[in-house]
């Protein structure tokens, strides 16, 4: 299975009286998802489902990709939102199932938890950032690539 892991774009911090769950994407995340989903299409990894935390950030970083990624199923999963790795790990067995590869969208640390298990080394993985593992039940799983916004080259 190909699975891609993917921290919300960098957030806007400006409105200091809005929940967390409630924040924006600020401009540079708004310009950062498309570049990732360029990544996505380029490297031939378009998703077949997209799981979303419920929050306004991801919910945001996921509409700015689409339309480089074209019709893909997105559900909104509100267990993600500052999931644990267990969580995480529950939510794809429950909905994402079939899908392949299966694109999740959620937050940090469980991201970063998750995927430095799959790597057996810690990730750093800031806002914005991809990862493809491949899954492969029963053998050792392999991250195939982890893409940062601020390493890519300029537009």
């Amino acid at each position: 299975m190909n699975l891609l892991l993917m921290r919300h774009a960098k957030s806007s911090w400006e409105h200091g009286d809005l929940a967390d769950h409630d924040r924006p994407l600020n401009h540079r995340g708004r310009d950062d998802a498309p570049r990732i989903a360029k990544v996505i299409v380029e490297n031939g990894i378009r998703p077949q489902r997209i799981l979303v935390s419920s929050a306004v950030r991801t919910r945001e970083t996921v509409e700015r990709m689409l339309p480089l990624l074209g019709d893909v199923a997105v559900q909104v999963v509100d267990e993600l939102y500052h999931a644990s790795p267990t969580t995480i790990l529950n939510v794809i067995h429950k909905h994402g199932a079939g899908a392949d590869p299966l694109l999740v969208v959620g937050h940090n640390p469980g991201l970063e938890t998750t995927l430095s298990n799959i790597v057996g080394h810690i990730v750093p993985f800031p806002t914005g950032a991809l990862a493809h593992a491949v899954i492969r039940p029963g053998q050792s799983s392999v991250i195939e690539g982890i893409w940062r916004p601020r390493e890519l080259p300029p537009e």
